[in-house]
């Protein structure tokens, strides 16, 4: 990043405001010295500068989950009821898959 350019920082000195006895604002709740907090945090979320990062975590998370759908819960029903033949104990071999896969690896 050096060589390529500066930082970008679209919030750069938004959290960093002073008042007269340097502690902090009365808009916001205190942190430290010089450091004050946004009153609404959910305001804060949604400013058109950290929208990409709320979009991109959703996105993310909503990936994760659909991949866990597929994979423990529509596989199972897949295994035992339309694949021809139909694997034994197919709801067991996911349950176990799940167990190894996720509970043990954590």
């Amino acid at each position: 990043l050096h060589y390529k350019g500066g930082e970008h920082n679209p919030n750069e000195g938004l959290y960093e405001m002073e008042d007269d006895d340097g502690v902090g604002g009365e808009d916001g709740q205190k942190e430290g010295v010089g450091r004050v907090l946004p009153k609404y945090p959910i305001r804060e979320v949604c400013r058109r500068e950290n929208l990409p990062g709320v979009i991109s975590v959703t996105l993310t998370s909503a990936l994760w989950g659909g991949a866990f759908y597929t994979s423990f819960v529509w596989m199972a029903t897949y295994m035992d009821v339309l694949l021809d033949p139909p694997v034994n104990h197919g709801f067991w071999v996911n349950a176990l898959a799940l167990f190894f896969g996720i509970v043990l690896v954590l």
